[in-house]
Order: C-alpha cells, then sequence, then structure tokens
C-alpha cells in the first residue's frame, strides 16, 4: 500500500558522541539514516582499530593523569567539577573550557547545558552569574559554540577550543601534586 505524500517521517537516534535527526519523506530519511549508520560504523572500526592505543576518558577507565588531578567527577550526581583552577587573566572562561573537555571526555556529551556549567563553577568555588559574558571571547576565538538561548542555551567546544582546552588542562595539572 502506497503512503500518502503528505506523510512526514521523524527519526532521532543517538548511538554514543554520535546524534542523528531527520525528517522528511521516509524513503529520504532513510536513505539518510543508513549513510549515518556506515560513519558510525567506520568512526567504530577506527576506534577497534586503535585498540589499546586509544585514548580513554570515562571515569570507569583510566584517562590521562593531568585530567584526574584537576577535575572531579561525581558519579552519584554526575556533575563535574574543577579541583584545580587555572590561573591568568581568563581564569573563568578556561574553567568553563576545562569543564566541556571534562564533560566531552567523561560523559560524551559534545554539547554542555549552560546550567550544568553554572552548577558545576559553583561545585568549583567560582561563582559566575552569566556564562555568555565569560565567554563572549572565546566565541570570537572560535574556541566554543553557542547553541541555542536563555536557560536552554548549549555550548561545545570546537576543534581549536578542544586543543585550547587540552593545553590548559596539561599547564593546570604541572602544578598539582599526585594523590
Amino acid at each position: 500500500m502506497a503512503q500518502p505524500s503528505c506523510f512526514i517521517a521523524k527519526l532521532r537516534v543517538r548511538v554514543g558522541r554520535h546524534q542523528f535527526t531527520a525528517e522528511g519523506p521516509p524513503q529520504e530519511v532513510t536513505a539518510q539514516f543508513t549513510a549515518f549508520q556506515e560513519l558510525v560504523a567506520g568512526d567504530n572500526i577506527a576506534l577497534k582499530k586503535q585498540g589499546a592505543a586509544g585514548l580513554s576518558f570515562h571515569p570507569e577507565n583510566p584517562s590521562p593523569t593531568y585530567l584526574r588531578k584537576i577535575l572531579r567527577y561525581d558519579k552519584r550526581n554526575k556533575s563535574i567539577s574543577l579541583i584545580a583552577h587555572p590561573t591568568g587573566d581568563r581564569k573563568q572562561a578556561e574553567m568553563i573550557l576545562l569543564l566541556l573537555l571534562a564533560y566531552r571526555h567523561w560523559r560524551d556529551e559534545d554539547t554542555v547545558p549552560v546550567t550544568a556549567l553554572t552548577r558545576g563553577l559553583r561545585e568549583s568555588g567560582c561563582k559566575v552569574s552569566r556564562v555568555d559574558r565569560v565567554l563572549a571571547d572565546s566565541l570570537q576565538e572560535g574556541l566554543v559554540v553557542k547553541l541555542g538561548t536563555a536557560k536552554g542555551t548549549k555550548y561545545r567546544l570546537t576543534p581549536k577550543g578542544l586543543s585550547r582546552a587540552d593545553e590548559v588542562a596539561k599547564e593546570t595539572g604541572r602544578f598539582v601534586a599526585e594523590v
């Protein structure tokens, strides 16, 4: 039986850190989803080929020492906070970059709600009333991307921001003693 021409299919899938959303005629959605599956399968094959050499950042698995030294992951309430703070003129912005890095590695979340960042900053001992104002320069420099508005705002690290956050994490971790 043929489907009416006005039939619209909607599909939303999340596989690990990969997310797929499509809406439209069923044939197009099916074709797009097939392409998505091939991309995700290719990514998983690449990860399997890396084997033990690949980095794993989940709290259950070993993570780089410099991340474990400066960040804390509370499994009970699934919050992330900083143990050690970066220094310098852009301390608050760098703290947010570190939180975004931690959410990416420990919770497989590329986009982080502003409410989670605010909570992480508060638990880290840093009071920030407006994350958007703190990250204004980082947005202009292309370190982060802002999605949404108001309390629905989410932030994501760009590749340049990921690199910068990793540098800040290593630099901050250098001054923290092993426990």
